[in-house]
């Protein structure tokens, strides 16, 4: 498909228009005649034209076609071509129904915040190929041309489609809101599970509302500031943190990030986020303009630096940068970020914040003390190492409200769940135990179990628990791009959650029903069959980034093979310290020596944070280190701490 747009591009000058808005380029058969699609939905995914597609780079759009290709593939879609239109172009995807076309495309808004998608449901039957360049009619008003103009006119990041097409895509896709482009209505579609739960009622949280309360009155002051929410397993941690975003998003700006077991391994992760969050797609004109105001005449020289730290690929050599100068480059970086926006206040709500990396939590301190209107509130089961804040504890639910949580859940009485002390009213247990209600599996001695047991004898329930297991390998959260890391047959393995008990759908989003089911799942792996699959998942995650990335190192950190995890902590050091996240690399490091399988492993191990230590300018700790090894090893090592 590249090489024919390639072609394209060189005969613009010569041949305008390229084609006709309404001709295709298929792929497949080159013949004249007619060609039948299989489909009953089509998505199409915007992309720039032909010369500015080749002018990001041919190995940058390779890359991002196959990532495209691989999460349709992975929502049964199969690439059928590319669309022209002013300004740009469309590929073409077609599915065997409507709901999994709107999968694929919020999967891609999310992967992709530049690249628009416009769903269309229909039979897609008698296209004909028409002359030598199997150019395609398409009839004004047909599914195709539906969806490539909701690509075309679809803001970057969004998924729209028709008003007509809006109802194809229920009930894991609803409509968001309705908007006029060019004398075109179109209708942009969210996750349906999403917004129910919004209106959902929020019990037993007025403690913690309360004090948000004072938060938000003291970022409206313009201050800065730090809030730390605590719970146990099944507090309501996440709903929690839903309802706090919102109630920030009444003041300003506010965005909401769930934090996965990997983000421990990327540096800045959570800040990288953010500002693509705020800035947008930096391919998109609004982005542009917002790095102009951040950092002036500064801006085009930056950009390089812009594009690899949101993208994550700082760790790479850069202008001969020591990673030290990169790290204070991303603090100055956000720094200007925030301070272009001027007075207007902005939130950042972390759920599962024990999952942040060390360089994040450093950033969380030092730009909540640089003056401006900031508010970081992080929700989980504890605080991220290596920061202190003010922290307020979720409390149990008042009985009142934990019988009828368990009412609405079960739909029946809230008697039948037993006496349950007061610390027990949370509303995960009462999730769990409503579950077991509704299946007539409830006893009197549920109520006394240890909430991971009560998970397990939900688990128990699952009518096919091998793949709640297979997926429980991607962690408590993951995306459906995510299930070809565990399975060849993604569509397969996408039937059967659909399935499962403890594991919901959201959209293109999975998530286990708590963090007890995921562990619970998890569990009932067999060691041999986990190993396998955390293997696969890093090799598969090294294919699609070109090297070694977070999600690799996780999977490698979790095989259950000692020397796997002293090379991923190694690994993940290495990564950290080259971007100047130096206190996430030297206890990476410093976990590494205690893994080390011997004491060879272990000497060349403190060598290595010994040079990580006088990186960071920790010139006598470095010392101390070196000098022990040179009495250890006059060679070898010894080599290595004399230089």
């Amino acid at each position: 498909l590249l090489a024919r747009l390639e072609q394209a591009a060189t005969g613009m000058e010569r041949a305008r228009p390229w084609l006709a808005p309404w001709q295709l380029t298929p792929l497949g058969a080159r013949l004249q005649g007619e060609r039948r699609l299989a489909a009953e939905a089509v998505l199409a995914v915007g992309w720039p034209g032909p010369e500015g597609l080749l002018g990001e780079g041919l190995d940058e759009a390779q890359a991002r076609l196959r990532v495209e290709a691989e999460i349709c593939a992975n929502w049964g879609g199969e690439l059928w071509g590319a669309v022209p239109h002013l300004g740009g172009l469309a590929t073409l995807y077609v599915f065997a129904e409507p709901s999994a076309a709107a999968g694929a495309g919020n999967a891609l808004g999310q992967e992709f915040g530049d690249r628009s998608c416009g769903l269309a449901a229909g039979p897609l039957a008698d296209y004909f190929l028409r002359g030598a360049h199997s150019s395609a009619v398409v009839p004004a008003g047909s599914p195709l041309s539906r969806a490539v103009r909701s690509a075309i006119l679809a803001p970057p990041g969004t998924l729209a489609c028709h008003a007509e097409d809006a109802a194809a895509a229920e009930p894991d896709f609803e409509p968001e809101r309705e908007l006029a482009v060019a004398d075109h209505r179109l209708t942009l579609l969210v996750p349906g599970r999403a917004r129910e739960e919004a209106g959902q009622p929020l019990l037993g949280l007025e403690k913690v509302l309360s004090q948000a309360h004072a938060w938000l009155e003291e970022l409206r002051r313009g201050g800065s500031l730090i809030g730390v929410v605590t719970g146990e397993p099944g507090s309501g941690k996440s709903r929690l943190a839903e309802e706090l975003c919102d109630l920030f998003g009444e003041l300003g700006d506010a965005h909401l990030f769930r934090a996965q077991p990997w983000w421990s391994y990327d540096p800045y992760g959570l800040w990288r986020r953010l500002l693509l969050a705020i800035w947008g797609p930096l391919s998109s004109s609004s982005a542009a303009e917002a790095q102009r105001r951040a950092l002036g005449e500064a801006a085009p020289r930056l950009a390089e630096f812009v594009a690899r730290f949101i993208g994550g690929r700082l760790a790479q050599p850069l202008w001969g940068l020591e990673p030290g100068e990169k790290g204070e480059m991303a603090g100055e970086l956000l720094l200007a970020a925030l301070g272009a926006r001027g007075e207007r206040p902005l939130a950042v709500v972390v759920d599962d914040a024990e999952w942040l990396d060390l360089g994040s939590a450093e950033l969380v301190r030092s730009l909540t003390g640089a003056g401006l209107p900031l508010a970081v509130v992080l929700c989980g089961e504890r605080a991220p190492a290596g920061l202190t804040a003010p922290t307020v504890a979720i409390e149990p639910l008042p009985p009142a409200e934990a019988g009828q949580l368990f009412s609405n859940i079960s739909g029946q009485d809230a008697g039948v769940m037993g006496q349950l002390t007061e610390r027990e009213l949370l509303p995960g247990r009462l999730t769990y135990l409503a579950l077991l209600a509704g299946a007539g599996r409830l006893s009197s001695l549920h109520g006394r179990l240890p909430l991971d047991r009560l998970a397990a004898e939900l688990f128990a329930l699952e009518g096919d628990p091998e793949t709640a297991g297979t997926v429980s390998i991607l962690g408590p959260r993951f995306s459906a791009p995510d299930l070809a890391a565990v399975s060849d047959d993604v569509s397969g393995l996408r039937a059967r959650l659909a399935e499962c008990l403890l594991v919901k759908r959201e959209g293109g989003e999975y998530a286990f029903c708590g963090q007890a089911a995921w562990r619970a799942a998890y569990s009932s792996v067999e060691p041999g069959r986990r190993r396998e699959l955390h293997f696969n998942a890093a090799r598969f995650y090294q294919r699609q980034h070109g090297g070694v990335v977070a999600q690799a190192v996780n999977h490698f950190m979790n095989c259950g093979d000692p020397a796997e995890r002293v090379t991923a902590l190694e690994l993940a050091g290495q990564s950290a310290a080259e971007v100047g996240s130096f206190d996430a690399a030297i206890a990476y490091y410093a976990d590494a020596v205690e893994a080390a399988p011997d004491r060879r492993a272990a000497r060349r191990l403190r060598a290595g944070l010994a040079e990580i230590l006088a990186a960071a300018r920790r010139l006598s700790d470095a010392g101390a280190i070196l000098v022990e090894l040179l009495d250890q090893d006059g060679a070898g090592v010894g080599e290595t701490a004399r230089r």
